[in-house]
């Protein structure tokens, strides 16, 4: 048939063979600039790449059929032909069958599961109950029932972008419930700075927006302060810390004094959490090998770091800083179960230093009029603000000028593409219904929730990172870095760990680094990346389960085999036949 013909023909190997290495070269570019998880979704994990391969396949399979029946000088041919079929089907297999992610552990820290490089959209029931779906990146709707306690529920995925940017509108709504915020730009000639900025006390796409910070300048709106009756001695300043560890839910709000910490763990009530570890930090500053110091005893940059044990899945390392609150608080992965934990650092106040930064406060009052404290490293101006008027700041030539001022600030989400690949976050647009009612229609982010209700009862849908469980657990024992001498450069670094497997009453222990693997029931463990800050040191691990590796290793074998019989063998067997049929001639 013209078809296979056309299909086992050598124009078409060759075009295969083309397209394949323009591929390989593009993701290999692609990769570099936007890392490994993008060419996974777009490039060896799709559809149309296992289909290239299998059209190859099938190629390579007309062709060696074509010679048939096969003579003694096909032997080569063949062999090869054969290899490259085993190849591609290993290829198949592992990529259909295959498992690749990753395993981040912090020192002391063990962990069962692995993060891959894919996304799910996950609802949730109140009772426990949950239903998935993988997410892939394109614009075709896709519609999937669901079956829940409340009834059946019918989701629909119109699109998934993985370049997707919040972009927000800050508009004045007289509707909304009070919520002050400031627009104003800040100036200076001298440096050339020229920006304008928001602050809002209350902005759910960005929880940190009260509070920003410009190099080492600080932006913040709040209330104004009610000015304390003074008594004797009321001219210091508090010298209380505490911290805060409280949830959404009623009855868990404990505050520890950090200026009398008692020993050893402390318990937060009937909760089964404990602190650990628990440090203050007056002065925070990072020292040697990347750990915190305080340079002082004045709350110039109080900080406080410490460990919550007792949660599943080992201690989470927690860090707070009370002039950074927007300053990632937990490093590390952790249990489900404190995921909600909120903390708060109430530290005491300073009067500014030679060391303290300069700082700008919008502050607004009950009744309607707003004023400014700015600070700098030895001066504090303050006044009243009114829209339109331009303030000096203290700081060299720096200027504000005030361009807005709302007390009922409305936040409007827009969910739009970036303008280049593999830029932004993955984002989908659902819908979900239930007898034809729409009950959710909007965006959801990557780690972001969404609620809705059926029948009373609360449902959320989220988008995260597919996890799945290995049938062992790694604990990280000593993390070492070696450093090329006189930089802070790696030259090799390497991780002790224990492996256990309960199901073989199995425990391992081995060093990994960046050539030596651990292996154990089809998963290979490589030593892929490090982290070293504050928190502490962590190994970041590739889990790998290659199913068709065996496949791959023959074909490999048996095409280098079939390739040396056509290019070596076969010509010098050809040549001592030619030689022989000329003696014989000349004879």
């Amino acid at each position: 048939m013209a078809i296979i013909q056309i299909l086992g023909s050598l124009y078409f190997a060759v075009s295969l063979i083309a397209g394949l290495a323009l591929t390989l070269i593009a993701s290999t570019l692609l990769e570099s600039f936007y890392g490994t998880p993008f060419v996974q979704r777009h490039f060896y994990q799709t559809t149309w790449f296992n289909i290239f391969l299998g059209l190859l396949a099938v190629n390579i399979l007309l062709s060696a059929v074509s010679r048939f029946p096969y003579k003694k000088r096909h032997t080569g041919f063949v062999m090869t032909h054969a290899g490259i079929l085993l190849l591609l089907g290993g290829s198949l297999w592992s990529s259909l069958l295959g498992i690749d992610g990753q395993m981040m552990l912090f020192e002391g820290e063990k962990k069962s599961g692995i993060l891959l490089y894919a996304y799910e959209l996950v609802i949730h029931e109140a009772s426990g109950k949950a239903g998935s779906f993988t997410l892939a990146s394109g614009n075709k709707k896709i519609k999937r029932r669901l079956d829940f306690s409340a009834g059946p529920l019918e989701l629909t995925i119109h699109r998934v972008w993985d370049n997707a940017v919040i972009k927000s509108d800050i508009v004045h709504s007289p509707a909304a419930p009070i919520n002050h915020a400031v627009q104003l730009s800040l100036s200076s000639r001298k440096t050339g700075v020229n920006e304008t900025l928001w602050l809002i006390e209350n902005n759910p796409l960005n929880p940190g927006s009260d509070r920003l910070s410009m190099g080492p300048a600080v932006f913040q709106i709040s209330e104004k302060p009610k000015e304390a009756p003074k008594t004797q001695g009321a001219d210091e300043p508090s010298r209380t810390a505490k911290l805060r560890l409280f949830k959404k839910e009623p009855g868990f709000d404990y505050s520890i004094d950090l200026e009398n910490i008692p020993p050893g763990d402390i318990p937060l009530g009937q909760s089964g959490l404990k602190v650990s570890a628990l440090k203050y930090y007056p002065d925070a500053r990072v020292g040697e090998n990347n750990k915190l110091v305080s340079a002082s005893d004045e709350p110039n940059n109080p900080a406080v770091e410490f460990n919550i044990v007792g949660a599943e899945g080992g201690p989470q390392h927690y860090m707070k800083f009370a002039l950074y609150p927007e300053f990632e608080s937990m490093h590390g992965k952790g249990s489900k179960k404190i995921s909600d934990l909120a903390i708060e650092l109430l530290a005491p106040s300073s009067t500014p230093t030679k060391d303290s930064g300069p700082s700008l406060s919008i502050h607004y009052s009950p009744d309607g009029s707003w004023s400014y404290v700015s600070k700098s490293s030895s001066s504090i101006s303050e006044g009243t603000l009114k829209t339109g008027e331009t303030y000096q700041t203290g700081w060299m030539d720096f200027s504000f000028h005030i361009k807005n001022l709302m007390d009922r600030a409305g936040v409007v989400k827009k969910v739009e593409r970036a303008p280049g690949s593999g830029k932004g976050q993955i984002a989908a647009e659902v819908s979900i219904a239930q007898h034809g009612k729409i009950l959710f229609e909007g965006w959801v982010l990557a780690d972001g929730v969404q609620s809705f209700h059926i029948s009373e009862q609360h449902m959320e849908l989220t988008l995260q990172t597919r996890s799945h469980k290995v049938p062992f657990s790694l604990e990280l024992k000593d993390f070492r870095k070696v450093d090329y001498p006189g930089t802070r450069q790696p030259s090799s670094f390497e991780s002790d760990v224990t492996l256990v497997d309960p199901e073989e009453n199995l425990t391992i222990s081995k060093t990994i680094s960046m050539n030596k693997p651990l292996d154990h029931k089809g998963y290979r463990i490589f030593q892929s990346s490090y982290i070293q800050d504050a928190s502490g040191e962590a190994s970041v691990f590739t889990v790998a389960k290659n199913p068709g590796i065996t496949l791959i290793y023959i074909g490999c074998t048996v095409m280098f085999l079939g390739s040396f019989l056509v290019f070596f063998v076969a010509p010098f067997s050809s040549m001592l036949t030619d030689q022989r049929i000329n003696k014989e001639g000349k004879k």
